[in-house]
């Protein structure tokens, strides 16, 4: 399994349709409609079915996707962070959320940059993009403090939404 290195306080695995009741509650979260989407994810059934066809299949298709973020003292579930392929963009984007309980303890932080450092070291990407509503300001401090620059602003595909895109390209040695 190709997940990044657990953390001081996190640990990363891949998600599976017993997560389902996480991903439903996560999914259906006021900032993750308002700076997400709303994916429609309103049962178990749907919540099971959005694992199995959008994350699992990442994994097979890509060798990554967004992974369920755990507390290593726990295995309490966090939130999820991994990296996307999406159509219409220039490269794989770093994506993450978290329950709004865990807002404010540094986990998003911890985990992006867990998996950053995954995306260069372990999968030898160059660069990670970042798509951000304009109005996330938490997202936006987040992708700074991980050296993540304002590279464009575009509509995202399929909506008339804009979204800035954000980028961070490895130290090549």
């Amino acid at each position: 399994m190709n997940v990044p290195k657990a953390t001081q306080r996190l640990k990363f695995r891949e998600a599976n349709e017993a997560d389902a009741a996480f991903f439903l509650k996560l999914m259906n979260e006021p900032d993750y409609h308002r700076y997400i989407g709303n994916r429609q994810i309103s049962d178990l059934a749907r919540a099971a079915t959005y694992v199995r066809e959008k994350l699992i299949q990442s994994y097979r298709s890509n060798g990554f996707g967004l992974w369920l973020v755990t507390r290593l003292s726990d295995g309490e579930p966090l939130g999820i962070c991994g990296i996307v392929e999406r159509e219409g963009f220039d490269g794989p984007d770093l994506g993450y959320a978290f329950l709004a309980e865990y807002g404010g303890s540094g986990f998003a932080r911890e985990a992006a940059h867990a998996v950053q450092k995954h995306a260069e070291r372990e999968l030898e990407l160059t660069q990670l993009l970042a798509i951000v509503t304009p109005d996330n300001s938490r997202s936006v401090k987040l992708l700074q403090k991980l050296g993540f620059t304002r590279s464009d602003e575009m509509a995202f595909p399929g909506t008339d939404d804009l979204v800035n895109i954000y980028c961070w390209k490895a130290a090549l040695d």
